[in-house]
């Protein structure tokens, strides 16, 4: 059964279990990008794909299409390709040359052979979509080398129209959020213009910092809605997962249809005061680190990785931050533990010695 991600960055490879297929992935945190490890959110979003994503039908004319932000080590790609969708996927170039090529090509020949095709491409959300490549095999976004003038048959690369647009674990910095929507709503508007629906548009992510995830929401090019937590977990029991609810708490998934007019980056919400601060401090959330979800402070040979139970997962005494199974301070060996039962008994003491009975000496004559 596959571990939760925070479980597993140390590992240089995983092995992990799709449908009838094991996918054998290469990863890496060596700190240069967050997109070379696997994250919980492309996790949750895989398993909720398999079990609720509608597949394409025999007789269609053509292969549903999807569209991934930041595929990172390809797991999500992987799984939509499974499902019968021919999947673009998109990151960086170091995240593309690293570790998202390489897990595709070691994989999709092994899928089954009614799963679709795989293309992996560059995509900065930076660059204006007027400038976007789709007869590029390497990259949709030119970088400036003579390699943006190499053209191919349009008809091999995938290209809109889009039936799906996804995303996990996108939004954990401030300076990415109007990029990425400004990115999700040029696909959109691409699609609209070949005269199809409007493409369903699906993103999880990981509640770390509250505040940050509002506010990203809020600037979203559509209303958005939360996919109820009771049927994320049904995806997971389907799959045989045995997670603890704080192995993925915080994970939330979100879907809609991005807007199909034109694109028009002045009609994208702003920022707050609040959010448009963080850009100036180089301190408040680091341009290539992900915040960490707090873990259980277990002090024992074999260390605890559960998150933190909230409101009553730290201990009175030690004060320090405990899971579900390790909160009460029996079950944390707190070192404070003894000071706590001296002072019980010193309470207990006192008051039994206040009440009790004296009784009066007798005067003899």
């Amino acid at each position: 059964m596959a571990q939760p991600a925070h479980h597993t960055k140390h590992l240089p490879s995983l092995t992990y279990p799709i449908l009838t297929h094991t996918l054998h992935l290469v990863q890496s945190d060596d700190g240069h990008s967050n997109g070379t490890a696997l994250w919980l959110g492309a996790q949750i979003l895989s398993l909720y794909l398999t079990y609720n994503l509608k597949q394409p039908l025999p007789e269609q004319r053509r292969r549903l299409r999807a569209v991934e932000l930041g595929s990172g080590i390809g797991l999500t790609a992987l799984v939509l390709s499974a499902l019968g969708y021919d999947v673009l996927a998109t990151d960086t170039r170091h995240v593309c040359n690293s570790v998202l090529r390489h897990n595709v090509a070691v994989n999709l020949p092994h899928l089954p052979a009614t799963a679709g095709s795989i293309q992996v491409r560059e995509l900065d959300w930076n660059v204006d979509s007027d400038r976007w490549l789709w007869n590029n095999p390497m990259r949709v976004t030119p970088n400036g080398d003579v390699s943006d003038k190499c053209g191919t048959n349009a008809q091999d690369l995938l290209a809109p129209p889009f039936d799906l647009i996804i995303a996990s674990d996108t939004l954990y910095d401030v300076s990415l959020v109007q990029p990425f929507f400004r990115t999700v709503r040029a696909l959109a508007a691409s699609t609209h213009e070949t005269g199809q629906p409007k493409p369903l548009f699906l993103l999880a992510l990981e509640r770390r910092d509250p505040q940050l995830i509002d506010e990203a929401l809020a600037c979203a090019p559509v209303p958005l809605a939360q996919v109820p937590i009771k049927k994320v977990r049904r995806a997971l029991e389907r799959a045989g997962i045995r997670w603890e609810t704080s192995d993925w708490e915080g994970v939330e998934i979100w879907k809609g249809y991005p807007s199909r007019s034109p694109e028009d980056t002045s009609s994208l919400p702003s920022l707050s005061t609040t959010i448009l601060l963080l850009l100036t401090c180089t301190h408040c959330i680091p341009s290539n680190t992900m915040a960490a979800k707090k873990r259980c402070q277990l002090q024992a040979e074999t260390p605890c990785n559960s998150a933190v139970l909230r409101i009553v997962g730290q201990c009175p005494h030690c004060r320090s931050e405990f899971c579900g199974a390790h909160r009460l301070p029996e079950h944390h060996n707190c070192n404070k533990l003894e000071d706590c039962r001296q002072q019980a008994f010193d309470r207990n003491k006192a008051k039994l010695e206040s009440e009790r009975t004296v009784a009066s000496k007798m005067a003899t004559a």
